[in-house]
This record gives structure tokens, C-alpha cells and sequence, in this order.
């Protein structure tokens, strides 16, 4: 028999220690090493050498008889860690070993793990990839495994019980989404498919082609590659769940194995690998239709524009019946990938975070430090973005001089260069900051727009993790440039239009007892006109605004006392005559004013006693 390579080495674990990290420079891909000294060292032995075994994305390479010597030219590695680690034996052994790994890697294994990295790896300050000083950063931040015990063993029978339930979870999930696109194709698109392919040549309704604008082909293909992936990962459930349940009986709290692992430790009786075997078959399959339908996506509102002109139409009566904002929302639903594209694209987007409402916009700004010089180049300013979703504002620090603007990140999102699957080939150079409920921040204009001030309010949360308020008040100053240059209060506007929608349930939204108003002049409102009644509770709907107008307080509407909720002015109007109406207006620090106004004079007395207030 021919041996091409030799096996793994026996690792003692009496000999070794496990220590470990991840490269944030290479797509966070973990690092893992056994450290220790050489089996065959005695007690008197003043010899330095070592053994060490490196396990990474690039394969195991081990190192049973490693001496640590400065006249190595491996030593570079020791002499660029910090003053602190190169006093520490391990540390020491651990760079030495990770930069000898890095220098013998094939060009293939390093090009193949270079075009996975992220875009961090282009920062200024960041280290030549497999230089001596990559590796020394990578040795200073390897933590000791302590549980290394705990982390070899079978899991326990809680966690089995845990594991089981999130797959059940999934397909849930997955049963949940399936059953929307279903919805949309078969009880919405097919109906306007079908009137489009009778349509008489003299209507005004829009042709079964230029349907397809509305509701693509792709459309299809998302509901046929999700149920048919929807079946397999079900039945892998069904087909594993008597094996999975003896497995979790037969564990008991006290001990960490079983007795089917004893009997046959290649039985995948919990069902996972091949559920993980599935999820890797069918992902690839996604790519295609769901590319196909974001690019097709950047249009839908343009062709429901464009349908809709015609207001006497079967069709826009169609739409009215279904609701312009129910179609849009269904026509969304397979655009909750949208996060997912982010994180494509912004490797540092933390994975758990997942806004629950859409996106609206994003903006180009520059944090500025105080004094706050409008100057992009002044010390200490700092180029970002600011992406604005209906229940969350998110902060990206731009890390480069050619870094993606907000423009640009919205285009890649909408039509993206390439699928999810694969690696961007556009470096976005942006590092995801930090993300604050838009319910707890406040924006205020300054300096005739160019300028935007922003409060956080909520004493029990963090304050903006920005760079210049990290451990000062919870006051943030933004320089507006490109589209929004001199346009603060549009950004305003969105804010306001955000948050009421993440106020009110889309059910509310549509229903006849709710609307909006939008109204401009000296003081702006857009506001949302519902109804409320005393001890009603609307499922769905969240906290209320900071400002409060109630119309005829006495016929049974909701009352909240300033400081409630988040209540912070609250302004009632009653009928005093015919033509005179009674304002009164309660606020935070026991303010309170009561005047008799006309109709014309509402808003203007509402807006000087409101700054009377905010002064």
C-alpha cells in the first residue's frame, strides 16, 4: 500500500492546549491550534522546542518539533507582537508557528482564501495578508480553550431537545414563507393574469406581457424552488423524528452520551447532517430566480405608477380592492433577503441583527467633531452612511477613500452585480458601526440643512456608538453630502414617515379608520389620524408618537397623561362655538396653556406654544 500523505498525528490531549481565534481578515475564518511542548522533552531538558498543530479553512498542518530560535527568520513574527505578548512563551510559539503555516501555504490554498476575505483587509491600517505582522495579530488575540472537555463530548440531552425544536422552527419558517408566495401567485397575480389574457383590445388595463413587469416569471420559480425545497427538509424531519426521539430519551440529564452512538456512531439519528446536507444542495438552486426577481423588483413601483394612471380601468378597481400597500407588501415578501444582501455585502454586519421593517433610504454623511466645521477633510471628520429603515437607523463607517456611496449601496441592492452565493467583486470598504431604534432618536435641522443633529433620548439604552460620542452625551452633528447635501429636512420627512408606518399594523394602515395628513408651512406635520378608544387595544400597533392630538377628548378616546408611553405633549381640541375652538396643550416639565382659537389660527398657536415648550 502507498501512502500519498501521512495521516494527522495522534494529538495528546495531556500534552497539548487548544487555543483559538477568527480572522476577521479573511472572512472570519476560524483559527485553531494545539500547543505544547515536544512528546519526546524530559524533565532536565533545557531544549526550547515546541509542538504546535495549526487546523484553518486551508487545511492541518502540524509541527511536532519546533524550536523557537531569534536567528529564524520565522522570529519576524515574534518581534512585531506588541511589548506586553513577546514576554509570553506561548504567544511567542504560537506567531512564530502561525507565520511558518502562512509562508507554506500553496499560491492556490492563498488565492482561493484571499478572494473569500472582506473588504476590511484593504484598510490602511490593516496587515499584508501571511505577513509576519498578520500573523502576530492573529497570536495576540488566540484565546485557551478552558471546557475543551465539555466541548468534545456528545451534546447533552437539553440540547438535543433545543436543536430538534430549531429545526422544527425552521420548517415552520420556511412553511410560513411558502404559504405567502402562494398566496400572492394564486389568489392576487393569477386573478390579474387571467383578466389581462380576456382583456377586450379597447381597455385600458395592462396586456398579459406588460403584467409580467409586475408579477415576472421569476415569481414562479421562487414558490416551485421553495416547495419543492419545503418537501425535502420535511421529510428529512419526518424520516429522522422516531430515531431522534429514542435518542434524546435514551440521553439523561446526567451523562453525555447514548447508547444508539455506542451502537453505531455513524447513525445520523438526530437528523442533522442531513438537513445540513440539504441546506448545502439547495441554496445554489436559489440563486438564480431570486436574482432575477430583485433585478425585476427596482421596477415594480414604476409599472403600478404607470397602471394606475388609468383610474377608470378594471384594473386599478383590482388593485383598489386588493390595496396598492397589501400588493406592495406581498410583492416584497421574497425581498426579505434584503438583509441578507447587506450582509453580502458588509461582512461586518452582525449576523443576529435583522431589521423587521423595510428599507427606506440611506444617506451620505460625514460625522463631524466638535466644533463642528462643516469640512469633510477637517480633523477628526468621518465619512459614513446612514441607512434608515422603519424601525431602525443603522450607522456604516465608509474605511476608504473609494468606498461605495449610499447611491451605490442602494443600486447594488437593488440590482446586484452578483448572486448572494458568490464573492462581491466591488469592494464596498464599509464596516457596519451601530444600529438604534428609530423610536428612541430624534433629528433636528441645522445651519439651514446642511447639517443634522441627532438625539438619542432612551437613558436606559447605550447611547450612538459613534466615533465622537462613544463616551460623551447622546448628541451626534452629520454633515449631509451627496444627494441629501442642503436636504435635511427631506431626510426629516422619511424619518417621520418611518416611524409612523413602524407605528400602525399594516391591517390598521389599510382599514378606513385610518389615514394621513401631510401639511407644510412654518411648522411641518405629517400625522396619522386613527381612532382610539378607552381600554382599546389594537394588536400590532406600538408606542405612540412624542406628540399628541386628540379631537373631542370627551367621547371616550384613550386617555394618557404626559410622560406615559413616551407621551411628551399632549394637545386637545374641543368646539367652544360655532367657529372657536378650545386649545389646550399639556407638556413635560408642568407646562400647560388653554387658548380660544379660529380654525386659522390653530396650527400657528399650536406651533408657538409647542417652542414655548421645547424652550
Amino acid at each position: 500500500m502507498v501512502l500519498i500523505s501521512p495521516p494527522p498525528p495522534a494529538l495528546s490531549p495531556d500534552l497539548l492546549e487548544s487555543f483559538y481565534t477568527t480572522d476577521e481578515l479573511l472572512s472570519n475564518a476560524p483559527i485553531l491550534a494545539f500547543y505544547g511542548a515536544t512528546s519526546t522533552a524530559t524533565i532536565n531538558s533545557s531544549s526550547s522546542r515546541i509542538q504546535v498543530h495549526i487546523y484553518t479553512p486551508a487545511g492541518l498542518q502540524s509541527y511536532p518539533r519546533l524550536t523557537i530560535s531569534p536567528s529564524s527568520p520565522l522570529y519576524a513574527a515574534v518581534n512585531c507582537l506588541a511589548r506586553e505578548y513577546q514576554g509570553d512563551e506561548v504567544c511567542r510559539a504560537l506567531a512564530f508557528s502561525l507565520y511558518k503555516y502562512f509562508l507554506e501555504l500553496s499560491p492556490i490554498a492563498k488565492s482561493t482564501w484571499e478572494s473569500q476575505s472582506t473588504s476590511q483587509r484593504r484598510l490602511p491600517s490593516a496587515p499584508p495578508l501571511f505577513s509576519e505582522a498578520h500573523a502576530a495579530i492573529l497570536a495576540s488575540r488566540m484565546v485557551k480553550v478552558e471546557n475543551a472537555a465539555e466541548v468534545v463530548q456528545d451534546f447533552s440531552r437539553q440540547q438535543k431537545e433545543n436543536l430538534r425544536r430549531e429545526l422544527c422552527e425552521f420548517i415552520d419558517t420556511e412553511e410560513n414563507y411558502v404559504g405567502k408566495i402562494y398566496d400572492l401567485l394564486h389568489s392576487v397575480a393569477e386573478d390579474f393574469r387571467q383578466k389581462a389574457r380576456v382583456k377586450s383590445p379597447t381597455s385600458s388595463s395592462p396586456s398579459e406581457e406588460a403584467l409580467e413587469g409586475l408579477f415576472p416569471p421569476s415569481l414562479d420559480e421562487i414558490l416551485n424552488a421553495n416547495t419543492s425545497f419545503l418537501e425535502d427538509i420535511r421529510k428529512i424531519i419526518e424520516e429522522t423524528e422516531n430515531d431522534a426521539i429514542q435518542d434524546i430519551e435514551s440521553t439523561t440529564a446526567e451523562t453525555f452520551y447514548t447508547a444508539s452512538k455506542s451502537e453505531d456512531p455513524q447513525i445520523d439519528v438526530t437528523g442533522t447532517l442531513s438537513f445540513a446536507n440539504c441546506l448545502l444542495e439547495w441554496f445554489p438552486k436559489f440563486s438564480d430566480c431570486y436574482t432575477d426577481y430583485i433585478q425585476a423588483h427596482a421596477e415594480f413601483g414604476q409599472y403600478l405608477r404607470i397602471f394606475l394612471r388609468e383610474t377608470g380601468s378594471s384594473f386599478s378597481k383590482r388593485v383598489q380592492e386588493t390595496g396598492e400597500q397589501r400588493l406592495m407588501s406581498m410583492l416584497i415578501e421574497p425581498l426579505s433577503k434584503v438583509i441578507e444582501r447587506l450582509q453580502h455585502l458588509i461582512p461586518s454586519w452582525p449576523q443576529a441583527f435583522r431589521p423587521e421593517g423595510r428599507l427606506v433610504t440611506a444617506m451620505d454623511v460625514v460625522e463631524l467633531a466638535p466644533p463642528y466645521r462643516k469640512d469633510v477633510k477637517a480633523r477628526g471628520a468621518s465619512p459614513a452612511i446612514l441607512l434608515l429603515f422603519t424601525d431602525e437607523l443603522v450607522l456604516l463607517i465608509k474605511s476608504g477613500h473609494k468606498t461605495m456611496s449610499a447611491r451605490g449601496l442602494l443600486a447594488e441592492i437593488d440590482n446586484p452585480s452578483v448572486p448572494l452565493d458568490e464573492t462581491p467583486q466591488i469592494a464596498t470598504q464599509l464596516i457596519f458601526l451601530q444600529h438604534m431604534k428609530l423610536s428612541n432618536i430624534w433629528f433636528s435641522e441645522v445651519d439651514d440643512g446642511s447639517l443634522l443633529q441627532l438625539y438619542h433620548s432612551d437613558g436606559s439604552s447605550q447611547p450612538p456608538t459613534t466615533l465622537h460620542s462613544l463616551n460623551a452625551s447622546s448628541l451626534c452633528m452629520f454633515y449631509l453630502t451627496g444627494s441629501y447635501e442642503l436636504k435635511a429636512s427631506r431626510w426629516i420627512e422619511e424619518t417621520a414617515k418611518a416611524k409612523v408606518e413602524c407605528r400602525f399594523p399594516e391591517a390598521e394602515r389599510e382599514s378606513h379608520k385610518w389615514d394621513v395628513r401631510s401639511l407644510s408651512g412654518d411648522l411641518n406635520l405629517f400625522s396619522a389620524i386613527f381612532e382610539e378608544g378607552e381600554g382599546q387595544i389594537t394588536e400590532g400597533r406600538r408606542e405612540p408618537a412624542r406628540v399628541r392630538i386628540v379631537m373631542d377628548p370627551n367621547k371616550g378616546s384613550k386617555k394618557l397623561d404626559v410622560g406615559e408611553e413616551g407621551v411628551e405633549l399632549i394637545a386637545s381640541i374641543t368646539a367652544a362655538s360655532d367657529e372657536l375652538y378650545w386649545l389646550e396643550i399639556e407638556a413635560m416639565n408642568d407646562f400647560a396653556s388653554r387658548d380660544k382659537v379660529t380654525a386659522a389660527e390653530l396650527i400657528p398657536v399650536f406651533s408657538k406654544r409647542g417652542s414655548t415648550d421645547n424652550n
